[in-house]
């Protein structure tokens, strides 16, 4: 009987052994398959032992000419758009740019959204700080605070571009009245016609009169048909003027910061502007049942009384800072607009002298309406001599 139960367990015992062993001989045969060091390997390819190193599996080259299997894709290095580097991916490891970008309507849309809205960008904060705290904004600004705050170039632009878009809005709604085509001074009569005849008027002067009405109806349709350019032209030269007064008024350190107030002031007067005159046109074009005109009366009023009130909370509590900034806007625009007619009498002058078959008398008089111009021209250049006798002044004292 013991050595039954003997023989039984050494038969076990034999049998988890054999199955034991089975079980390695993968491990086994895996644990053959390795690279021979440098060590035991010569350069005839032999180990240390005299035998043959086993062959070891290397990646198979691709052959010219030679397809790929079936169910194996090779994938080609892009190149970067934006800086030139071959990488493989969907992103350039160096710029991030994406491989192969794309452009769609809804994403130009979306970004634009995106920039509105995200406080990073910075015009949405300095558009809520300008409108509720100006003078906290531009102490931020000259104190050199440049998070959450967008430059002021870019806003003057931005500001330019809401303020044009309103108008064209409104237009768009029928709101406000089209700008006047190009061309209605064909439409008018003809020097010498039955109209300045029949008033018993002298026939010279009625000539003279309508050929300047035609000159001067000449410049305003050209000014209508640029008018994006001539708004943003008249933005720089509002921001520069104001710039200018600010610096001498308040004895700002650098013109540069004089320039940084100015543009944030003629910028949000100019989206103050745009509101005002959603709000003013819509209301009276809906009581009239018509187009209405803006009120550039109320423009202004609000983009001085602005200007005022931003540069009493920057430049201090006193009464005197907010009429030294009242006087500043009202002088810019005074200035702004003597520039405007200053061009728009040598732009008639000009016509007068290079077309005087069409905008001149028919007795061919042309010095003597140019001469007036000039003196029309001296006359609106008063407020900038005036600057300029005063900038001179405060140089050489």
């Amino acid at each position: 009987m013991p050595q039954a139960v003997e023989e039984k367990k050494n038969g076990l015992v034999s049998t988890g052994y054999r199955r034991l062993k089975e079980r390695s001989q993968p491990i086994s045969r895996l644990s053959q398959i390795t690279m021979p060091s440098s060590e035991n390997q010569d350069a005839s390819g032999a180990n240390a032992s005299g035998e043959d190193a086993p062959d070891v599996a290397t990646p198979e080259r691709d052959v010219p000419g030679e397809e790929d299997p079936p169910g194996e894709q090779v994938v080609e290095p892009a190149e970067c758009p934006n800086c030139g580097r071959e990488f493989t991916g969907t992103y350039c490891p160096d710029c991030g740019q994406e491989a192969d970008p794309s452009v769609s309507a809804a994403e130009v849309i979306g970004g634009f959204f995106r920039e509105l809205v995200d406080l990073e960008s910075g015009v949405w904060p300095t558009f809520v700080g300008l409108t509720v705290r100006p003078g906290e904004v531009l102490r931020r600004y000259l104190g050199g605070v440049r998070a959450g705050l967008i430059s002021p170039g870019r806003y003057l632009l931005a500001a330019v571009v809401v303020n044009f878009g309103t108008e064209q809005f409104l237009v768009w709604i029928g709101a406000s009245p089209p700008s006047p085509p190009r061309g209605d001074s064909e439409t008018s009569p003809p020097p010498g016609g039955p109209e300045a005849s029949s008033t018993g008027a002298d026939p010279t002067s009625a000539e003279a009169a309508e050929g300047f009405e035609k000159a001067a109806r000449m410049v305003v349709e050209q000014f209508a048909a640029y008018r994006s350019y001539g708004q943003i032209i008249a933005a720089l030269v509002l921001a520069s003027l104001l710039a200018v007064l600010l610096y001498r008024l308040f004895e700002i350190d650098r013109v540069g910061e004089a320039l940084a107030v100015a543009s944030f002031l003629v910028a949000h007067g100019y989206v103050l502007d745009a509101g005002a005159n959603l709000l003013y046109v819509g209301a009276v074009s809906s009581y009239t049942a018509g187009p209405a005109e803006g009120s550039s009366l109320l423009r202004v009023i609000i983009a001085i009384g602005y200007a005022g009130a931003a540069v009493h909370q920057c430049f201090g509590p006193s009464w005197k800072s907010a009429l030294k900034g009242v006087f500043a806007s009202t002088w810019a625009f005074m200035e702004a607009f003597s520039v405007l007619f200053v061009i728009s009498t040598a732009y008639i002058a000009g016509l007068i002298l290079l077309y005087p078959s069409s905008y001149a008398p028919a007795d061919g008089t042309i010095w003597e309406p140019v001469l007036a111009l000039s003196v029309l021209g001296l006359l609106f250049m008063i407020p900038l001599l005036l600057h300029a006798g005063a900038e001179v002044y405060y140089r050489l004292r």
